[in-house]
């Protein structure tokens, strides 16, 4: 009966921290990118947190806490944690709205996270020991943790833009404490009963007790905070003014009048009769509003966002002016999924999003999405975007990110131009329109076409398009041009520039500057030299006896590696769909609960060397579809959808085997080692941190996405001679 119940308890624990795992850190993560107002070097380094510490806390806290205290704490961390994060935000905040300091930023996040990682890192090793005294086969373990990943991922897709976090996290964790009342010893039940009644009373006050600390971040201003299932939104007021946040970004300002006539009357007046528009962004500023002005026939806005629109209509006057204009057409869809399969084709299409300081942000700014805008525009249109700079000087980042983007659009446009207005550069191209306007060229247009502006006319307009200054803005970006490869899906070079730029602003120094400078080469030999000097610690000093324990960090590494790499070009090809997304990143759960079921029917007749054979044809795989034949280009929606899910589920599925396989080579090899099971699954994670970290700041934006698999591929080739 006893063991019965501790397979019981062992069983449902490890699902439970799974599932509870996943769940928070969505959630932590949300609130983390809302505070820390991030990009993806923030997102990088939350994963690498995240995953190296929670692989320290595999092998140190289970030495100091028993498994059913290790649990109770774990989930009393789950609600604090939330808490904590915004509690660090207000303590280490130093200017509002200004960017975080660098160092602050890894402070937060250290703080932030490691005392939830390190307690659920000891929870699952403490789940390992327990089921190894009792006898229990810790493959179970393994699988139960991973489908409770996959739950838990899942249900946060239907929760997130529904309930706020604080709620969703209080309420979860006082439900599983009371499943934890049914299935602990008795001699706990009381405690832990009291410990659900208190967190589920707490959970009638979670959401309003989130938002005081809100308010704390930002003192001085009215606040509202809304949910969206694509990002945390916050509306700012004050003294008249508002100030939109999406996922800590400032994306709308109602002051922000003289940029947005500069970039509407700018790009409309170029055509000669613009009469269908398409209008991507701007709407909160106005940007509906000014082209209204030149009475085109239709304009169709896209909005990813739902809860953009709701906003618009209660809080933005000249937004809601145009809400029920009847020839302005409100799609909500994703731009670039949109553009490709409509069959409208438009006089002007503008563009009006933030800087490419992100891989999802960065797919706007392509080669590839160029040349999908060209095919929509009719045969004297005009394309048009605007990317926000210094007002007066133009840093080289900026220089070099904007001359990345000019790469991409002289590849695709016969005709480009910039124009440097005031914080922005207006970018346009076109293949029958002449783009090179004067001042006075503008002023006669308004004249003609009898378009009112507040700021876009006289003297204004003089200063602003100034000569000498258009000159020097396009000579200093011409001269870039040479030094600088064009921005393209596969190798998106415009946002590592743009994070050259944040984390210099930032105070972080110029180490991405310093990382740009080393050759492709030079990593390739510092990979090649660690591995030597590791295998030759380990065949001289520790007769090969750890070879393998190696081979799963490279194996972790590998598998979060491919995650991103499909999920960053899931999202190039085929658009962020919210719900797809989500799923992708579940299906690369779900491989690590097929994997070790599938290792348990071939073990006899699988080893190591097998399983890097496997992963050097699934490398060779992804490199043939996507870089030697371009065959994802030919696949059609279905068919492509399914490739991605299916490249995501092998991924999975060969990561999630490296478990059970290095559980079964620690008891052969290695039979006195204590909690195999926590310290395999420590190493998993270890690769998994370091992976992510370096996939989402060197890889992708300063490889490729081709130079990011090939790398992957030599460092299974490195690692096959080396440690089997």
């Amino acid at each position: 009966m006893d063991l019965e119940h501790n397979k019981i308890i062992s069983l449902i624990s490890a699902f439970l921290v799974g599932f509870l795992s996943l769940l928070t850190q969505v959630f932590l993560f949300r609130e983390m990118i809302t505070t820390l107002r991030s990009n993806e070097l923030v997102l990088a380094l939350l994963f690498f947190f995240w995953l190296t510490i929670h692989a320290i806390g595999t092998v140190t806290v289970s030495r100091f806490l028993k498994l059913i205290h290790n649990l109770i704490i774990f989930v009393l961390l789950v609600p604090l944690s939330f808490y904590w994060i915004k509690f660090l935000g207000v303590m280490l905040q130093s200017t509002q709205g200004q960017l975080w300091n660098m160092s602050k930023i890894f402070l937060l996040i250290f703080l932030s996270l490691a005392p939830f990682t390190l307690i659920s890192g000891g929870l699952f090793s403490n789940i390992c020991k327990y089921a190894e005294k009792t006898g229990i086969n810790l493959t179970p373990i393994y699988i139960l943790d991973a489908f409770g990943a996959v739950a838990g991922g899942i249900l946060s897709l239907f929760l997130i833009g529904s309930l706020s976090s604080s709620l969703v996290i209080v309420i979860t964790a006082s439900v599983v404490m009371l499943l934890l009342f049914f299935i602990i010893r008795r001699k706990s039940r009381f405690i832990v009963l009291v410990l659900a009644i208190l967190l589920a009373g707490f959970a009638f006050r979670a959401t309003e007790s989130s938002r005081q600390l809100e308010r704390l971040l930002w003192s001085g201003y009215q606040l509202e905070s809304y949910n969206s299932k694509y990002g945390k939104i916050q509306l700012l007021q004050r003294e008249g003014e508002r100030y939109l946040y999406e996922s800590g970004t400032l994306v709308a300002s109602s002051t922000d009048t003289l940029s947005i006539e500069a970039f509407v009357h700018t790009s409309m007046l170029i055509h000669p009769d613009p009469e269908n528009v398409l209008l991507v962004g701007g709407l909160l500023e106005g940007s509906i509003n000014e082209v209204l002005k030149h009475n085109p026939a239709s304009i169709t806005y896209l909005e990813l966002d739902p809860m953009i629109l709701k906003i618009a209509k209660k809080h933005f006057p000249r937004a809601e002016e145009v809400l029920t204009e009847s020839n302005v057409n409100f799609i909500l869809a994703d731009t670039r999924f949109w553009i490709k399969r409509t069959a409208d084709h438009f006089d002007v299409i503008m563009l009006s999003l933030p800087n490419p300081n992100a891989g999802v942000m960065n797919r706007f700014y392509t080669r590839e999405f160029f040349e999908e805008v060209r095919k929509k525009l009719d045969v004297d249109g005009v394309f048009t975007f605007r990317l926000s700079v210094g007002a007066n000087y133009l840093s080289t980042q900026e220089q070099m990110m904007t001359a990345s983007i000019m790469n991409s659009m002289k590849a695709v446009f016969v005709n480009t131009q910039i124009y440097y207005s005031e914080s922005n550069l207006i970018i346009m191209g076109s293949d029958e329109n002449n783009l090179d306007w004067t001042a006075e060229d503008f002023l006669d247009a308004v004249e003609r076409r009898g378009v009112s502006t507040w700021y876009f006319r006289g003297n204004n307009l003089y200063y602003s398009l100034e000569p000498f200054r258009q000159v020097s803005a396009r000579e200093m970006i011409e001269s870039r041009l040479p030094e600088t490869s064009p921005n393209l899906d596969f190798s998106p070079i415009a946002y590592f520039f743009a994070l050259q730029d944040w984390t210099k602003i930032s105070g972080g120094g110029n180490f991405l500057q310093k990382l740009d400078d080393l050759k492709a080469f030079h990593w390739f030999l510092f990979v090649f030299m660690i591995f030597l000097l590791v295998n030759l610690l380990n065949v001289y000093i520790f007769g090969r006896k750890f070879g393998i324990l190696v081979l799963v960090v490279v194996g972790g590494f590998g598998g979060i590696v491919t995650e991103l790499i499909v999920l960053y070009l899931f999202q190039a090809v085929f658009g962020y769909l919210y719900w797809l997304v989500g799923f992708l990143t579940s299906v690369h759960m779900l491989g690590h609960v097929v994997g070790p079921m599938l290792y348990k029917v071939i073990k006899s007749r699988f080893s190591f060397r097998k399983w890097s054979l496997c992963w050097i044809g699934f490398v060779l795989l992804m490199l043939f579809i996507f870089n030697f034949t371009g065959l994802y280009q030919h696949l059609g929606y279905a068919s492509g959808i399914a490739v991605f899910f299916g490249l995501q589920l092998f991924a999975g599925l060969l990561t999630g085997m490296l478990f059970p396989m290095g559980v079964r080579w620690m008891a052969n090899n290695l039979p006195f080692t204590k909690n195999k099971g926590g310290l395999i699954y420590g190493l998993d994670c270890l690769g998994a941190g370091i992976g992510s970290f370096l996939a989402g700041l060197c890889f992708i934006p300063l490889f490729g996405v081709t130079g990011s698999i090939f790398a992957w591929l030599v460092l299974v080739v490195f690692a096959f001679p080396f440690f089997i």
